[in-house]
């Protein structure tokens, strides 16, 4: 019973201002892939911008490969760390000069990475 009662609570609050968005959404690509601008900022303001999932990604590792120069710049005006590191000890920066665009490791320098 206990464990319903868990999963019925995550997932009826799941983006209120009590129960902000975890990583799930923000550090997977089909967010970024097939949401707009607008409606990823919307969901960055209902989520912890600074969760991690499983292997340690947050958003901002996850948007430096898949998301937008704006997007990342929207996580970073969100307060998200621009030094996190992920289970095999990867920045943003690390991931946007890989798998981004210069863009996205300018918006990464000029944030402080």
């Amino acid at each position: 019973m206990r464990c319903f009662t868990l999963i019925a609570v995550s997932l009826i609050g799941c983006g209120t201002p009590d129960f902000p968005q975890s990583c799930d959404v923000l550090c997977g690509p089909d967010i970024w892939e097939t949401q707009s601008n607008d409606q990823i900022n919307k969901t960055i303001e209902r989520s912890d911008v600074n969760a991690r999932d499983e292997e340690r990604w947050k958003p901002l590792i996850a948007a430096a490969e898949f998301g937008t120069p704006e997007n990342l710049q929207a996580l970073i005006d969100a307060g998200a760390d621009v030094d996190a590191r992920n289970e095999d000890g990867w920045t943003p920066l690390h991931v946007a000069e890989k798998y981004g665009t210069p863009e996205k490791v300018q918006t990464l320098i000029d944030a402080g990475a």
